[in-house]
């Protein structure tokens, strides 16, 4: 796929620098793109491309990047936002709009060659379904619209976001599936969680939210590692 990509910071020198950093990274990884930069969110949302990634600092005069990312999820609601800013306050904003990631100035490379590559995945996995049995037959479930997979009393039951589904099938069938997505992970046993609402979690517990629902789950001290290790390679970690 060819990516059409848009930078907006309203500091020029860091507009500059990480326009170099993402081409570089495309042509490393010989990925076909335009990368467009903006140093106005105005100019940005004035812009007639319908971008697949839109690289958003935070703090950028009367109009900031949190308002500028909700009328840019309006029009064109696909799009993956990440945000680079020299703040965390806005953390909780920011995946308020469905934010891709939301990363610490200065952009870093790895992160970022990782980030692209995470990025592709959930593009071309938009749209992917899986397809489940339940009472009445079979349906196609959007992926991305699954939050988590659990199993109680012996029923897989399926959260997502337009609410719970019981299906015949096992829940290793489905997570065999899923998991081989590279955005789902095991933080307790018999539950998977799509990282893409994953908010915060502990040794403990583990908190899923989309725009105002949140969901509370449990966090396996013994999986915690490995679900550690699987959330931050897909956020871009090392």
């Amino acid at each position: 796929m060819k990516l059409a990509i848009a930078i907006c910071d309203d500091d020029n020198v860091a507009l500059a620098e990480e326009t170099n950093l993402i081409a570089k990274i495309l042509s490393e990884k010989n990925i076909k793109g335009t990368v467009k930069r903006f140093n106005a969110p105005e100019n940005l949302l004035a812009s007639p491309v319908q971008y697949d990634i839109i690289f958003l600092d935070v703090e950028m005069g009367e109009l900031n990047g949190i308002e500028t990312a909700k009328k840019i999820k309006k029009e064109n609601k696909d799009c993956l936002i990440i945000f680079i800013t020299n703040y965390w306050d806005y953390l909780d904003n920011a995946f308020a709009v469905d934010a891709f990631r939301y990363w610490k100035k200065p952009l870093d490379e790895h992160q970022l060659s990782n980030g692209i590559n995470s990025a592709i995945k959930e593009l071309n996995g938009m749209h992917q379904t899986i397809t489940v049995t339940v009472r009445s037959g079979k349906v196609d479930i959007l992926v991305k619209s699954i939050v988590y997979v659990y199993v109680s009393n012996k029923i897989t039951r399926i959260v997502s976001l337009n609410g719970e589904i019981y299906t015949y099938d096992t829940y290793k069938s489905i997570y065999d599936v899923v998991s081989g997505l590279g955005h789902f992970g095991e933080p307790y046993r018999g539950y998977c969680v799509n990282f893409f609402y994953v908010q915060n979690y502990t040794q403990d517990k583990l908190i899923c939210a989309y725009q105002e629902k949140t969901y509370d789950l449990k966090v396996s001290r013994r999986k915690f590692e490995e679900f550690d290790m699987a959330f931050n390679t897909w956020l871009g970690g090392k």
